[in-house]
């Protein structure tokens, strides 16, 4: 069968059934592409009857951000087109001979660059129906992107990834390593419940975890790239059952790669539905999380060294904690360029200490993960976390 009849095979599969993957010839006992295995939905799992999940407001300046996550989405496909196209050119440089050695593979690398192709096609359909959603719940258009924002690939690209980590089977061992620390010391503070705020929360799923767990959860979140993924995620009439979706991540980066095929694995997600009950609050933790003393903890994770000024949040985070109440943190001390402090872990504590902190030293350790690992990857980052509690005193 021709190459491009069986892509078109593969899209109009995807639209009808939950993508399993497909093989490319490692050996040569694998020539060829296989066609997908696809296994139909079937009627959806049923939904509970539920809401669509809270979104404060946005604030008044979030317009252009909105418009600039929208369009990055929208790029998306140019993007990757161009790149694999510079690739597809890089390598014609080649002389005839050795393209025909490359060729020669139990799957031609021209058949290689094609399959890539088709996919970036897939992916840009579902992450342009991310940009519509998310410009229809906050009322915009892309006619009011006067400025031709093209938004940034490389966060894109991330998100794809984090899709993976946070809404995936393959990402389970990740978030087991860093939300099980979470969920324990928090079910320990607060066995009876209480009210949770979660800056800096991503695509949603430590804090779908915690409200599942019966709590009252306040999810905050900077990135409106982010944020328009989360709206799509939660809405039961754009994600209605599980692993609704299907995404080829990393079909454009090549390096360290275990197998022809490492490159063109789908993920499907969301493996469970997200929790409708989250009130998610956009914008800088700062300025659009407000009160005092209405939270029973703050949970921070992968979230303190994203600061400018690691004071700001330290106050901020005394100041919306009852007292008594509770902060956990787990994440790195990478720091941003832009931060105006870096302190060590040590001064860290010290410096929560100074702010009115009580902090339990005791508490205090390290807790190796890695973040977003993709698999069959020949390389992994690994970072040593800090995991901490504090209280607020009474």
């Amino acid at each position: 069968m021709p190459f491009i009849r069986r892509v078109l095979q593969l899209s109009a599969a995807v639209a009808g059934g939950v993508y399993l993957g497909f093989s490319l010839g490692d050996s040569p006992s694998q020539p060829d592409l296989l066609l997908p295995t696809i296994v139909p939905s079937g009627p959806p799992a049923p939904v509970p009857a539920s809401r669509p999940p809270t979104y404060r407001s946005k604030p008044s300046i979030a317009n252009d951000y909105i418009l600039q996550a929208a369009e990055g989405y929208d790029y998306y496909p140019t993007s990757a087109q161009w790149r694999l196209d510079k690739r597809r050119k890089n390598f014609m440089t080649l002389s005839e001979s050795h393209i025909a050695l490359a060729n020669a593979l139990p799957t031609p690398w021209t058949e290689k660059l094609d399959i890539a192709q088709d996919l970036v096609h897939i992916n840009g359909q579902l992450l342009g129906r991310i940009a519509d959603h998310g410009l229809a719940h906050y009322n915009l258009s892309r006619e009011q992107n006067v400025d031709q924002f093209e938004g940034n690939q490389d966060v894109i690209e991330e998100i794809m990834g984090h899709i993976q980590r946070d809404w995936t089977p393959v990402g389970q061992k990740e978030r087991d390593e860093v939300f099980v620390p979470i969920i324990d010391a928090l079910t320990t503070a607060l066995p009876q419940g209480g009210r949770v705020m979660v800056p800096g929360a991503g695509l949603g799923r430590i804090a779908h975890e915690i409200a599942e767990k019966g709590y009252q959860v306040d999810a905050n979140e900077y990135e409106y790239t982010s944020i328009l993924a989360s709206l799509f995620l939660q809405d039961p009439t754009t994600t209605p059952y599980p692993n609704a979706h299907t995404l080829y991540p990393y079909i454009i980066d090549w390096a360290h790669q275990q197998k022809a095929s490492s490159p063109f694995a789908p993920v499907t997600f969301p493996d469970v539905i997200p929790s409708q009950s989250i009130y998610w609050i956009p914008g800088d933790f700062l300025t659009e999380v407000t009160g005092e003393g209405v939270y029973d903890a703050v949970v921070t994770l992968f979230f303190i060294d994203t600061s400018e000024n690691f004071f700001d949040y330290l106050q901020k985070m005394y100041r919306i904690l009852k007292p008594g109440g509770i902060w956990i943190n787990l994440g790195p001390l990478k720091w941003a360029h832009w931060a105006k402090v870096t302190p060590s872990a040590a001064e860290a504590l010290s410096l929560a200490e100074l702010v009115g902190f009580e902090v339990d030293r005791s508490s205090h350790r390290t807790i190796e993960t890695g973040y977003a690992t993709r698999p069959e990857f020949l390389i992994r980052y690994v970072y040593s976390t800090q995991f901490w509690q504090a209280r607020k005193p009474l």
